[in-house]
C-alpha cells in the first residue's frame, strides 16, 4: 500500500509537470514565441529554491547562507550549482496559487513576470513546486552548449565557474534562439478570452495603483535593432481607452529593454467586453500596422 501511493503520487508529479509546460507552451506560440523544452537541471535548481522558500516562508530570489535548505545565494549561482553551464537566467516565482495553471496565470497578469515569460532569448525551463511555493527557471540552450568550451579571456560574463564567450558567440546564440519566435510577440494575444481586468501587483513594482490588464509588445530582437512606435492605442466599442504607453525611457523599475513595450490602461477593464489594440511603428523607414483584439472574463 505505501509502494502503491509513492508510485500514484510520483505519477501525479510527472502529469502536473507535464501539463503545466503544455499550458505554458501554448500560451507562448499563441502569444507568438516558440515552445520551451524542459530541462532536469533548471528543474533541480528551482527545486531547491522553492524548498528554501517554503521551509523558510520567505519570498525572494535570493538565499541566506544560515537558513535552513541554503543551496545557494543568487539564481545564476543556483545554476551553477545545478551543473549547468550557463549561469543566464530568468526566474519567476509565485505563492498560494491552487495549481501550475493558476501560478502561470497569476505570473503572466503582471509585466515583469510576463515578459520573463515570453522572453524570445530563452527555449529551456526547469520548475517546481514545493507546498505554496511555485519556481520556474529559463535559460538558452545554445548558451549552455557554448559554455562548455568557454574561456576565462573572453568579455561576455555569461558562463559558470568565472568563464566568458566572445561577443560574436554571445549573439549568435542570443540569434539561434530568438529567431524560432515570431516578430512581435503580443499578450494578450489575438482572439484571447477570459482576459483579467487588472493587473496583478509584482515585485519590483510596475505600478502602485489599480490598473487595467495591460498589454505587452516585444518586438524580437532577431529582427528589430531599433523600433518606433507611432501608435499604440486600446479600444473598446470603437471608443478609446484612456491609457499610458510604457517603454524602457519611463518604466520606473529601469526593468524594461529597448524591445518591450506596454500599454496601460490606467482604469479597470470592464467585464465581458471586446477589446481592440491598434499598434503602429516604424522601421528602417517603413511604416508597419497591426490590429487584433481580445474578450474579458465574465
Amino acid at each position: 500500500m505505501v509502494l502503491k501511493n509513492i508510485v500514484g503520487s510520483f505519477l501525479f508529479f510527472v502529469i502536473a509537470q507535464a501539463n503545466a509546460l503544455e499550458y505554458l507552451n501554448t500560451l507562448r506560440q499563441k502569444c507568438g514565441a516558440a515552445p520551451l523544452k524542459m530541462n532536469q537541471k533548471l528543474n533541480y535548481a528551482a527545486k531547491k529554491h522553492a524548498l528554501y522558500l517554503s521551509k523558510n516562508h520567505l519570498f525572494s530570489h535570493f538565499e541566506t547562507p544560515k537558513k535552513a535548505y541554503f543551496f545557494a545565494k543568487t539564481p545564476w549561482n543556483r545554476l551553477e550549482k545545478a551543473k549547468m553551464n550557463t549561469i543566464a537566467v530568468n526566474e519567476n516565482i509565485s505563492f498560494y496559487n491552487l495549481s501550475y495553471k493558476d501560478s502561470i496565470n497569476q505570473l503572466l497578469s503582471t509585466i515583469y513576470h510576463r515578459i520573463s515569460f515570453l522572453d524570445e532569448r530563452v527555449d529551456i525551463i526547469g520548475y517546481a513546486k514545493v507546498n505554496e511555493v511555485f519556481v520556474y527557471d529559463l535559460s538558452n540552450s545554445k548558451l549552455n552548449k557554448l559554455c562548455k568550451k568557454a574561456r576565462k579571456l573572453d568579455k561576455v560574463l555569461i558562463c559558470a565557474k568565472n568563464k566568458a564567450l566572445n561577443f560574436a558567440s554571445f549573439y549568435d546564440a542570443i540569434n539561434k534562439v530568438s529567431q524560432k519566435s515570431k516578430k512581435l510577440i503580443i499578450c494578450p494575444y489575438n482572439g484571447q478570452k477570459g482576459v483579467p481586468l487588472t493587473l496583478v501587483k509584482e515585485t519590483p513594482l510596475f505600478t502602485n495603483k489599480i490598473r487595467g490588464f495591460a498589454i505587452s509588445v516585444i518586438f524580437n530582437r532577431f529582427y528589430f535593432k531599433k523600433v518606433q512606435v507611432k501608435q499604440f492605442k486600446l479600444f473598446s466599442q470603437k471608443k478609446e481607452v484612456l491609457s499610458k504607453i510604457v517603454t524602457k525611457g519611463n518604466d520606473k523599475a529601469k526593468k524594461l529593454e529597448f524591445n518591450q513595450i506596454i500599454l496601460l490602461p490606467l482604469r479597470p477593464l470592464q467585464r465581458a467586453k471586446r477589446y481592440e489594440v491598434l499598434l503602429r511603428y516604424s522601421y528602417k523607414n517603413r511604416v508597419f500596422q497591426k490590429r487584433w483584439f481580445f474578450f474579458t472574463k465574465y
